[in-house]
């Protein structure tokens, strides 16, 4: 054996199994410290040659998986809060990191066998354990079963947890998350998305032009609501919207990724509801293209709350699934028309490998503008709207 002062192999009385014992150094609290570990190596049934044999592999198996500095060598609880929690909200969205630190202080930090864990120990079907766990302890303690999405933030900190450790060297091979299924019933809950005709009637039941102008823009360009709360008059060039930033909790951030800067086709439709929305708001060229009465940019959960499901709600229409609903209504709508998936990504701009070179070209593609003229007569019932309030604006 490499390192006869740092192990031993020995018959544990009582149960009499083979086991090893070793020494490590490991950073505790930022502190190196040496331990003594232990691990069951077979039954008391095997030899002690066959037993040492197993002891060899074994010692072989953990220089291997152990990372090159001691300092690296940390339990999964202090990586996390020491480590990872910092670096998510140093480089993540505001939102992402806030939830991953409440998702681990809430389902991981109170279990001290999941924080004692060494990190460069976690296998997958640790992960698998944990998460089986933690779904079953919530289910008999009254809290009923987590939710679908719950569950996949669980997998989801988890997964990043260990690939930011992968690449910092804490862990050697493959990220043990990866393989681990998800409890039953955690399969993601079926996605609303808004067909035209609850577009239609969305927009025809809304009396307030700046909701009926917000409701059209997100059905229409597939903006996020983030994206909407940063929109600016500077980002209207021409026939299309160039998204330079978004609005998360009251912070400006940059878009979520790089693919989603590449321009927005804007119906002619949509331009001319653009373009009285300006007219009374006296024509600005820079500022928030939706903005409340002191200039800051107007937060669209206030305007449902304020504006648009009252208006809902009077005009008897309860089909309101979310601001998402309008992106994925938008993907739907268009794949309905036979529009192709690839263009579809393009509007969408989705960020993923298997279109990764669409999502960065930065002119509008013609089968782009040819897809979205397909769905420019469902609004020429809010241009009908928005000319009459002018016409009526006259008169007066």
């Amino acid at each position: 054996m490499k390192k006869p002062n740092d192990i031993c192999v020995f018959k544990r009385s009582g149960s009499g199994s083979w086991v090893l014992r070793f020494r490590e150094t490991v950073n505790e609290n930022g502190q190196l410290k040496v331990v003594h570990r232990s691990r069951t190596l077979c039954s008391g049934g095997v030899n002690r040659k066959d037993a040492f044999k197993l002891a060899e592999l074994e010692a072989a198996k953990l220089e291997q998986t152990r990372p090159s500095k001691p300092e690296l060598i940390v339990t999964l609880g202090d990586y996390v809060t020491r480590v990872y929690l910092p670096f998510a909200e140093s480089n993540l969205r505001f939102w992402t990191a806030k939830s991953y630190r409440v998702t681990w202080e809430k389902h991981f930090a109170p279990r001290q066998h999941i924080t004692r864990k060494l990190l460069c120990d976690v296998r997958t079907s640790d992960v698998y354990g944990w998460l089986h766990e933690i779904v079953a302890t919530d289910k008999t303690e009254g809290e009923g079963l987590l939710g679908a999405s719950t569950v996949k933030r669980l997998k989801s900190l988890l997964s990043g947890i260990f690939t930011h450790a992968v690449n910092l060297g804490y862990l050697q091979g493959v990220n043990p998350v990866v393989g681990a299924m998800l409890p039953a019933g955690a399969e993601p809950k079926e996605t609303q998305a808004y067909s035209l005709e609850e577009i239609a009637a969305m927009i025809a039941a809304l009396p307030d032009p700046t909701s009926r102008v917000m409701v059209a823009v997100a059905a229409f360009t597939g903006l996020s609501r983030s994206e909407i709360r940063g929109l600016t008059w500077e980002a209207w060039q021409g026939d299309e919207l160039h998204v330079l930033r978004s609005i998360v909790a009251g912070k400006i951030q940059d878009t979520k990724t790089r693919a989603r800067k590449a321009p927005v086709p804007l119906l002619p439709s949509l331009a001319q509801v653009l373009g009285r929305h300006r007219e009374r708001d006296g024509n600005p060229v820079t500022g928030p293209m939706f903005r409340t009465s002191n200039g800051t940019p107007v937060d669209p959960n206030n305007l449902l709350r304020d504006q648009i499901q009252p208006a809902f709600k009077k005009a008897g229409v309860a089909c309101w699934h979310g601001w998402h609903g309008f992106r994925r209504g938008l993907a739907s709508n268009l794949y309905g028309l036979g529009v192709q998936d690839l263009v579809i990504q393009r509007i969408l701009r989705h960020s993923n490998v298997a279109v990764t070179q669409a999502c960065y070209i930065k002119t509008v593609n013609a089968d782009s503008v040819r897809a979205l003229a397909s769905l420019d007569a469902v609004l020429c019932s809010t241009c009908a709207l928005e000319s009459s309030e002018t016409a009526v604006a006259q008169l007066q």
